[in-house]
């Protein structure tokens, strides 16, 4: 019994689902004691001479026909008026499935839009600048938690590890690259020892303990503008990109071999529509990827098979599959961030609350929650279930999310608001929202 009630909570989850249900069981009690009246009815008076039957309908209906009517025109008259209440009745049975359906949420036929709620954010104290540079690309934490790597707008890479006991961050390994060449994006190995750098034309490994690299990747067009490292640690995914072109290449990272490639031309109106972010599917056999059309695409590596999800009017600069794989999330410039549900392709929720460009989104680690950074100056975290959301202001216009695999910290990066080429990496911890 138990678990027959548990199978049912998500039909009753709320006022909405409950009173469906309600419409539903009455509409269905209705309309089968009118279906059994009307079969006795009929049934009745056709055992009478014909003669009789305007009396027998008297009685029944408890009506006195009007005297134009013969038996046979009123019985055809109740006909008529019975079926007009089997239609109506139908009408709510419907209605009531679809209310119970939507509103129950079972079936997410529109997203739920949730607006940013009251401003609970942490006290000063607990904001933590942790790195100064000029600009930050991108951020990304170690596998394990237990180090954070930057893209900076030095033309580097630094690695930072924070201390539990002390609170203090300190700088462990860092890499200039040659010639001003800019890094704009990295991925760690999913065994944490070696970095993927996107810099400028290629894609370079850095052992970053060692200080050494260990070959590279030349994607075949200009610009490497994102990395990522599947979560099996077989492949490497690369975006680049020319004026014409952009292209989605996967390497055997022990090879360092290009194995599958998917491209998509740039219009001209188009052109600033770069690939700026890749996302891996937990399973690593697709990866998700915004199309210069304002859509996010999921491309099956192996089967090549490809799908679209539309319903931002802008271009997308974050994409990211869901932990447990069942969602994607993309940010754009639109200042909404979009849920889609990957396996019916429906929109499951639409945040927003920005007044700016949303240039980075990222899920918690128990994927209940959602970050969004916006050039407003506005970090924001979402609960997904709709709940309060906490928005956390910033001197800076922010461009880069990175969550800990611990829920412990949230950092984010970006550029100073009046443009003085000063930027901080930023560290939330979210030990106040416990």
């Amino acid at each position: 019994m138990l678990q027959f009630l548990q199978s049912l909570s998500p039909y009753i989850t709320n006022v909405w689902g409950f009173l469906g249900m309600s419409v539903v069981v009455i509409a269905l009690v209705v309309v089968r004691l009118k279906e059994n009246r009307f079969r006795r009815l009929i049934a009745r008076i056709e055992k009478f001479p014909e003669k009789e039957r305007l009396e027998v309908v008297k009685q029944e209906l408890h009506q006195v026909p009007p005297p134009s009517m013969t038996a046979e025109q009123y019985i055809k008259y109740v006909k008529v008026h019975y079926r007009y209440a089997f239609v109506f009745l139908l009408v709510v049975l419907v209605a009531g499935l679809v209310g119970m359906a939507v509103y129950g949420g079972f079936v997410p036929l529109a997203p739920s839009i949730v607006g940013p709620g009251p401003h609970i954010g942490p006290p000063r104290s607990s904001i933590k600048s942790v790195y100064n540079t000029s600009w930050v690309n991108d951020m990304e934490w170690s596998p394990k938690g237990d180090y954070l790597a930057i893209a900076t707008g030095e033309h580097g890479v630094a690695v930072l590890k924070p201390s539990v006991s002390t609170g203090t961050w300190s700088i462990v390994a860092t890499y200039t690259t040659m010639n001003d060449a800019s890094v704009n994006g990295l991925a760690w190995s999913p065994d944490g020892t070696y970095l993927a750098l996107a810099e400028s034309h290629d894609v370079r490994l850095w052992n970053w303990q060692s200080g050494t690299f260990v070959g590279g990747m030349m994607p075949s067009l200009r610009v490497v503008t994102s990395v990522a490292w599947s979560p099996d640690g077989t492949y490497i995914a690369s975006a680049s990109n020319d004026n014409e072109h952009i292209a989605i290449q996967v390497w055997d990272a022990m090879t360092q071999s290009s194995v599958k490639m998917y491209s998509m031309s740039v219009g001209v109106s188009q052109s600033a529509e770069l690939v700026w972010c890749l996302s891996w599917s937990p399973d690593s056999k697709s990866l998700a990827f915004a199309s210069p059309g304002n859509a996010v695409i999921t491309w099956d590596v192996e089967n090549q098979s490809v799908h679209s999800y539309s319903g931002h009017s802008n271009s997308i600069y974050q994409v990211l599959w869901s932990h447990n794989g069942n969602y994607i999330l993309a940010s754009s410039a639109d200042k909404s961030v979009i849920v889609w549900d990957v396996a019916s392709g429906a929109k499951r929720f639409t945040f927003t609350g920005h007044s700016d460009v949303i240039k980075a989104a990222v899920w918690s680690p128990k994927d209940d929650e959602i970050a969004s950074a916006s050039y407003d100056g506005k970090v924001i975290v979402w609960d997904i279930n709709g709940k309060n959301s906490h928005v956390l202001y910033t001197p800076y216009i922010a461009t880069t999310l990175a969550w800990s695999p611990d829920g412990t910290y949230l950092a984010f990066g970006g550029n100073a608001k009046d443009n003085d080429g000063d930027s901080d990496v930023w560290v939330y911890k979210f030990s106040y929202l416990n």
